[in-house]
């Protein structure tokens, strides 16, 4: 570990703080996809930031102004707009479907936008020309889907939807780092989440929600390590319906003598999370199951293996 001298580390602290605010202000408010180099060097510094403050947080009062600072970046990503992802469209899209009682899962986005409401259609159409993958039925699960309509019933406008995804995704932010906090056998180890810059562009600042399914897997960890297998279980359904990669986990927190009732549980939990969207002659799961597959198949080639003996 580095070392440096007590009266020294405050201001080497400040120092580092300062370079990794700077370097996040611009991954958020400065650059696109365009600018690679510039990209690749902002986040290679923030990263190298970020694993220094983390070796030199040696005190408490060190851990809470971090913390303090990683939630602070993240409370200014509520004000950026998503320049390193066009996915936040098809979010939209597939909310304002769902708000109008359409299946997003049985209709192409070319399809749906004419069984819209006449006067929804100019701004779904908007949606539809941002949109990165038109040719595919959405891939997104029920719960996801059910935050999507969540936006959707705030209004047509997309900073309005932006702000109030952004708002949860922050909160989301706060509970796992409240989580790592009471799970981690040192905190400062939280430091590495709460001041990681990936973690910070692609929640709030691109409204990905695999930073829903950190809150839900620390809560499952939680549940488990306290033997609540029923509530660790209801946390990994959580997990699954914002995201199906979860659902690996499952098996995992089945207890032997409890096995047949909690598989009942899941079985519920599933059906559950799927009945808003078993609309009469909507659901038809072979085509959905292909959809999904060929659309990850084409957009995650380093996780192909498994979906293709799955698609076979």
């Amino acid at each position: 570990m580095l070392q440096t001298k007590p009266q020294i580390r405050p201001l080497l602290l400040i120092a580092l703080g300062l370079v990794y605010a700077l370097g996040m202000v611009l991954l958020g408010f400065f650059w696109n996809r365009e600018a690679s180099l510039p990209l690749l060097l902002t986040f290679a510094l923030t990263f190298g930031c970020s694993l220094l403050l983390y070796r030199q947080a040696e005190e408490k009062n060190h851990l809470k102004a971090l913390l303090f600072v990683g939630l602070l970046v993240r409370f200014s990503y509520l004000f950026t707009w998503p320049e390193l992802s066009d996915d936040f469209y098809r979010f939209f899209f597939d909310g304002l479907l769902v708000q109008q009682g359409i299946n997003p899962y049985s209709h192409l986005p070319e399809e749906a936008v004419v069984l819209l409401p006449a006067a929804q259609r100019h701004g779904a159409a908007q949606l539809l020309q941002e949109m990165n993958s038109p040719q595919y039925h959405s891939v997104y699960p029920p719960l996801q889907q059910s935050l999507f309509a969540l936006g959707a019933w705030l209004g047509p406008q997309l900073h309005t939807q932006l702000l109030f995804h952004k708002v949860l995704l922050l909160l989301a932010e706060v509970l796992s780092i409240r989580l790592l906090l009471y799970l981690l056998a040192q905190p400062r180890q939280a430091l590495l989440y709460a001041l990681n810059p990936l973690v910070i562009v692609e929640g709030v600042g691109n409204l990905h929600a695999e930073i829903y399914i950190v809150s839900c897997l620390l809560l499952l960890l939680l549940a488990y390590a306290k033997g609540h297998f029923q509530v660790s279980i209801l946390a990994c359904w959580a997990a699954v319906g914002l995201k199906l990669l979860p659902l690996i986990y499952l098996p995992l927190l089945f207890k032997a003598k409890k096995w047949p009732l909690q598989l009942l549980l899941s079985t519920f939990i599933a059906l559950g999370l799927s009945i808003p969207f078993w609309l009469p002659g909507a659901w038809e799961a072979s085509a959905v199951a292909s959809a999904c597959t060929k659309a990850i198949l084409n957009f995650s080639p380093f996780s192909t293996g498994i979906y293709e003996t799955s698609d076979r």
